[in-house]
């Protein structure tokens, strides 16, 4: 959905940040529990297989904003009920000081997304990030159709594989992580890796130890970033 667009029709899909929509072309999260939110992704999902009419697309990816920023609006602060009858209350609107919180609304977001979309699209998966705070397991299921990329950042997985329980201070924090997001997603859990294989040939070692485990958990998708071609003068 074009920009302007967005922020003409329906404000109230953008971020409400220490009061204020931020509204922002790149890199923002929307608001996760604004019917409108929703509405948008499916167009623009529906729209790419619009433009693409030969060509089967297996997958879609919707992927979090690269920062903590989420939002603070009324209703993205209420309590989320969860299976047990229990709610989940807020602890701050800020998602590095909650990440329980905030993985579980997003993922609720992500799953009333999949929900929608499968009934037109019944075989297309979509990829997310479990990422900075959403690489805290939700405490909700996680639709079917939603295939995760479980990415330990930040941490020193550069040097020490995620099951080695050494990255700093944090100590078993990623392998908990890791345990927690297989027993919601016993296969389909896929690997967003920091080793950029290109400029550090020392993390060979754990690049194929944390793929081990991946594999051996019916991983089904890896990839890691890289630098960028620094051959050029």
């Amino acid at each position: 959905v074009p920009f302007k667009e967005a922020q003409k029709r329906n404000p109230e899909v953008f971020p409400l940040i220490d009061g204020n929509r931020k509204f922002a072309h790149f890199w923002t999260n929307p608001c996760f529990t604004s019917p409108k939110s929703v509405e948008f992704l499916l167009e623009s999902i529906e729209t790419s297989f619009n433009n693409a009419p030969n060509q089967e697309l297996g997958y879609v990816g919707i992927f979090q904003a690269d920062n903590t920023g989420v939002c603070g609006c009324p209703n993205c602060m209420k309590p989320i009920k969860l299976k047990d009858g229990t709610l989940l209350k807020p602890k701050s609107p800020y998602s590095y000081k909650d990440n329980v919180f905030w993985s579980t609304r997003q993922f609720v977001f992500i799953n009333k997304v999949a929900e929608e979309l499968v009934k037109k699209h019944p075989d297309v998966k979509i990829v997310t990030h479990a990422y900075i705070h959403s690489s805290e397991p939700p405490l909700v299921d996680i639709h079917p159709a939603i295939k995760p990329q479980y990415a330990a950042y930040s941490t020193k997985n550069i040097r020490y594989p995620l099951m080695a329980g050494k990255h700093n201070d944090q100590g078993d924090l990623w392998e908990r992580r890791f345990l927690g997001w297989l027993k919601l997603k016993k296969t389909g859990l896929g690997f967003f890796g920091y080793y950029y294989p290109d400029g550090f040939t020392a993390v060979a070692d754990t690049f194929a130890e944390d793929h081990r485990v991946l594999a051996k958990s019916k991983g089904f998708f890896a990839c890691t970033e890289s630098f960028d071609d620094i051959d050029e003068p």
